[in-house]
């Protein structure tokens, strides 16, 4: 490695701390290494959280990712700092894939949900099992099990941190609905590691030795 290159991965390591809010606003008074650091920190979930959403998966997410990371770039601008970087980026992902599925003539396969009257609870249990090796790759399985709305809400909710409002105003959807898709994601995948759990303890069980 030469001198120039240890410089920038010294420079990028020191901005593995900062948080996005701030690396933008270094962004914004010509700092080179907070915007490669927003990139490399955003891109791969960026590709998490549109992968699902995509008719070509992963090919397609990386444009889609790309063009919203360039996108955003270009209106650093008018970012309003009151807000997290991280949900306003989500916000142009999202549009971006919304226009891609529309110009593709699909449509985003978003599960339609009744009204309900009361408000759930915005923390439930999952039951996971600290014994569970599915912990280790909890993800995976929600991938493999749950639609893809449920998957993005959940993502968004646990992988990223955002509350209930941001989700909502990410999605344009109401902040009911996504507490709906949230509680119907949680439900399905603390079943899916139940059902794992029981097969895995009922395969490894041993039968006592008669006597």
């Amino acid at each position: 490695m030469n001198p120039s290159e240890s410089k920038v991965t010294t420079a990028l390591a020191d901005l593995k701390g900062v948080e996005p809010n701030e690396l933008v606003r270094r962004v914004l008074a010509g700092c080179t290494d907070s915007s490669t650091e927003l990139v490399h920190r955003f891109t791969p979930r960026l590709l998490i959280l549109l992968e699902r959403r995509l008719p070509g998966g992963r090919s397609d997410a990386e444009d889609i990712a790309q063009e919203a990371l360039a996108k955003a770039f270009q209106s650093l601008d008018r970012f309003d700092s009151k807000y997290q970087f991280s949900t306003w980026l989500y916000t142009i992902a999202i549009r971006q894939a919304t226009d891609f599925l529309r110009k593709e003539k699909k449509r985003p396969r978003w599960q339609s949900m009744n009204t309900i009257e009361s408000d759930l609870p915005a923390k439930h249990d999952l039951a996971l099992s600290d014994k569970s090796e599915v912990l280790a790759d909890v993800w995976s399985v929600a991938r493999s099990i749950l639609i893809e709305s449920q998957y993005v809400v959940l993502w968004l909710k646990y992988g990223e941190g955002l509350s209930i409002q941001e989700i909502a105003e990410v999605l344009k959807k109401t902040q009911i609905g996504i507490r709906v898709q949230l509680h119907r994601a949680r439900n399905r995948l603390s079943k899916e590691i139940h059902r794992t759990d029981r097969e895995r303890s009922n395969h490894l069980r041993v039968e006592p030795l008669s006597s």
